[in-house]
């Protein structure tokens, strides 16, 4: 993942997780758009460290696709959960990547 887009998805996290984050309905629809479009690229990152995976993998791969496909709700504040789901997600997916990353970059 390049720079420019973790500066981006960082942004997003924090519009989204922060314990003042009250996005509008607006940026409700902009932001899951943009999370959504994070969560297979850092599952696929996940998952290409795993010869086989496992069933901790396969169920994240089903939870990613069941949050993408998961309509966004009509009103404020269950729409508000659902874009808190996706970017707790999606943090956590990132969290294990930049992990893996460490132990790849440590000399052996």
């Amino acid at each position: 993942m390049d720079r420019l887009y973790l500066d981006s998805f960082y942004r997003d996290l924090t519009a989204v997780l922060h314990e003042n984050a009250a996005p509008t309905a607006e940026e409700i629809g902009k932001l899951a758009a943009r999370l959504r479009g994070a969560l297979m690229p850092l599952v696929a990152i996940v998952l290409e460290h795993h010869d086989q995976p496992g069933k901790a993998a396969l169920g994240t791969i089903a939870r990613a696709r069941a949050l993408q496909e998961q309509a966004l709700p009509g009103d404020l504040l269950p729409a508000r959960a659902h874009l808190r789901q996706l970017a707790g997600f999606s943090r956590s997916r990132e969290r294990v990547r930049q992990s893996r990353s460490k132990l790849r970059s440590r000399p052996r």
